[in-house]
């Protein structure tokens, strides 16, 4: 049972450095958490409107395709997979940002949305769906934020 426990602990360690002077530690993620390390990392912790847009996109290819149409609002947008984070402080930018946001979904391959599984103006981030948490340490500045489905509740 010691071997299993020291087995798990060293899969889920990320504070401890690498060993040797020149290795490198690759950390993969689950496939539903990623790591938000765009301009506006601040402004991610500091909103308070939540729009989760989920596209019918599916593919790496159209994911892709998704990811070039949002590429110039990295500021107020998060994608993961095909689910769109748009966040605001306040409810007038927050639609003009929702409303560019449709835009470039329109004018970029008229991208689908699924209406049912999308949340609007939500005013947290787990009403919208996501679970943030700040980062620490490692090469991700205090500003990231790890961002989470609803199908995990934390990890640790």
């Amino acid at each position: 049972m010691a071997t299993q426990k020291q087995s798990s602990s060293k899969a889920f360690d990320t504070e401890r450095p690498p060993e040797g002077p020149t290795a490198e530690r690759e950390v993969s993620l689950p496939p539903n958490v990623s790591i938000y390390a765009g301009p506006s990392g601040a402004e991610l912790l500091r909103a308070s409107l939540f729009t989760r847009l989920v596209t019918t996109l599916h593919g790496q290819a159209q994911l892709a395709q998704l990811a070039a149409a949002l590429a110039d609002c990295a500021t107020f947008c998060h994608q993961h997979q095909n689910i769109v984070l748009v966040f605001d402080e306040d409810l007038n930018t927050h639609h003009e940002h929702f409303r560019q946001v449709c835009l470039r979904l329109k004018d970029n391959g008229n991208i689908g949305l699924d209406y049912g599984r999308c949340i609007f103006d939500a005013g947290s981030s787990l009403q919208a769906g996501y679970q943030m948490d700040k980062l620490q340490g490692g090469t991700v500045s205090k500003s990231c934020c790890a961002l989470l489905t609803p199908s995990i509740a934390s990890v640790r």
